[in-house]
């Protein structure tokens, strides 16, 4: 009976208002796993921690098309062969993301130049990945990863 009212409810207001704005919405995130050499690429960003390149999908964007252009922005070179790894609800800055992680093929002979949004980069080994200040929803995909290398 709850049922039906509550379902009378949502189609007589549907009608007046977007009823899907009462649900919780979720940010987005796209973030790229790139391995060279068996060492995965990190970025440190404005809160001194480790961080895959990418970003939050923007609007009329896929996740391909977001990663790939987050990536081209913080680090100056193309990618391809997107698989996707993984997706997480990770909180992060009082926040809850949904983050999908795709492995990714660098596809350029670019040099690394990093955005204003990253304060430096480096490429780290399994076995570095434990002491680095970096999520630990992150640290887990990366030795899920390496460890498959």
């Amino acid at each position: 009976m709850l049922r039906t009212i509550l379902r009378l409810l949502i189609k007589t207001f549907s009608g007046f208002f977007n009823t899907d704005k009462l649900s919780d919405f979720f940010p987005v995130s796209v973030k790229g796993i790139i391995i060279d050499d068996g060492r995965i690429i990190l970025l440190k960003n404005e809160r001194e921690e480790w961080d895959f390149p990418g970003g939050k999908i923007q609007l009329n964007n896929s996740p391909i098309e977001t990663l790939k252009r987050e990536i081209k922005e913080e680090l100056n070179i193309y990618v391809n062969n997107e698989k996707l790894v993984d997706i997480k609800n990770i909180y992060i800055n009082n926040l809850n993301i949904i983050v999908v992680f795709y492995m990714v093929k660098v596809d350029s002979n670019h040099p690394i130049d990093i955005s204003f949004e990253h304060i430096e980069y480096n490429f780290f080994k399994k076995d570095e990945i434990e002491n680095l200040n970096i999520l630990e929803e992150y640290k887990e995909i990366i030795k899920k990863i390496l460890w498959k290398e």
